[in-house]
């Protein structure tokens, strides 16, 4: 019974975060949405983010994340995505995966443990990352992560997966709206408009 109506709890709960992005009407809203629901679910950190080379610049790609500065410029400095043994692993699973079973699809390279060691060093031991894969566009990657290191239970792997659900669908809609309302102005005669980034 107890675990009944923690379940129900948890669902209202994911049910007001869908509810509250569907509000939100831009992207800096929208992560402080998603940060809140984060924590409140148990997670520390998130990231959303389309699987790209952030070193060659951003453009228009989807970048959200509250992750550690520190870890962010390190990442960029060494070029941890390059080989991120998560995102490499994200590849070849359908649905995503926690990252205690990466070494389940992936033959780890030293490189890659390397990555891993250091994260831990950053406090992100625990997380799970949810592929989202979208005809025509970028693959995208929703990550939820904690300082606790214990692997997580099949609740919180369900919740990680409906939160980046819902977080990516609400940012692909702001993202569209907004090359929408700059198409109508760079449209307009006699004006000329340029469009600022998605952040």
């Amino acid at each position: 019974m107890a675990n009944r109506i923690r379940d129900c709890g948890r669902l209202d709960d994911l049910t007001r975060f869908a509810q509250e992005c569907a509000r939100v009407g831009n992207l800096g809203d929208l992560q402080g949405t998603i940060d809140a629901a984060v924590r409140e679910l148990g997670f520390r950190w998130f990231t959303l983010l389309h699987n790209v080379d952030l070193r060659r610049g951003c453009g228009e790609s989807l970048f959200l994340t509250t992750y550690p500065s520190a870890w962010l410029e390190e990442g960029l400095a060494e070029r941890h995505y390059v080989e991120d043994p998560i995102h490499a692993a994200c590849a070849r699973t359908p649905s995503g995966l926690a990252w205690d079973r990466v070494g389940d699809v992936l033959e780890l390279s030293s490189r890659q443990r390397s990555i891993l060691k250091r994260a831990r060093d950053h406090d992100l031991a625990a997380g799970y990352s949810l592929p989202i894969r979208t005809p025509g566009e970028p693959e995208a990657i929703f990550t939820v992560a904690r300082p606790r290191d214990e692997p997580l239970d099949a609740a919180e792997i369900l919740t990680a997966r409906l939160l980046g659900s819902v977080a990516y669908d609400r940012a692909r809609e702001l993202r569209r709206d907004k090359d929408l309302r700059v198409c109508s102005s760079q449209s307009a005669p006699g004006r000329v408009h340029r469009a600022r980034g998605a952040r």
